[in-house]
């Protein structure tokens, strides 16, 4: 069987039925993390023809899909809060974002509001190597923005929480 769409396999325990037209098997798989698992089953013949099952999602859900801490960079330069906790960067420059999260969280939307205003939305995208969700911040308009994050895991559980309050200047002239 697999959990990861085809990409590793790991033996069946409990075979019963070997040599005749009917097999019956089970697994456990391993302590899995939240998330989303694509499961497969494979079975080879004494012949070495393979065939695999259906691709079915296994989620796992333990907690709900949480937003932990985050850093906002231009280039290089982490853009580093003030006494109050407030971040202050100019308009027309992009700013990327990049934070963790737990409970399998399969999607990661911002947005920032300044008061009165439609709120912009971003949408984070999850590195495969790192697990850390990312995307890029970018203001046209000058104000105090309210960042909040709403993730969304396999389950269908939803979390928001409020990020960070961040300053936007008029650009440099």
């Amino acid at each position: 069987y697999s959990t990861d769409g085809g990409a590793n396999w790991s033996l069946v325990t409990n075979v019963k039925g070997i040599g005749s037209k009917k097999v019956t098997f089970n697994f456990l798989p391993p302590n899995l993390s939240d998330g989303n698992y694509q499961l497969l089953a494979r079975a080879t013949d004494t012949s070495g023809n393979q065939a695999a099952s259906n691709t079915l999602t296994l989620i796992i859900d333990r907690l709900p899909p949480l937003v932990g801490g985050n850093i906002v960079a231009i280039g290089p330069q982490i853009l580093q809060p003030d006494k109050n906790g407030v971040m202050t960067t100019m308009a027309g420059v992009d700013q990327k974002i990049t934070l963790a999260a737990i409970g399998g969280a399969t999607s990661i939307v911002l947005s920032a509001q300044l008061p009165k205003a439609k709120a912009q939305l971003f949408t984070l995208t999850q590195s495969p190597t790192s697990g850390l969700w990312s995307g890029i911040l970018s203001f046209q308009k000058p104000g105090m923005y309210t960042i909040k994050a709403t993730s969304t895991d396999g389950a269908g559980n939803v979390e928001e929480r409020s990020l960070n309050t961040i300053v936007v200047l008029e650009p440099g002239r």
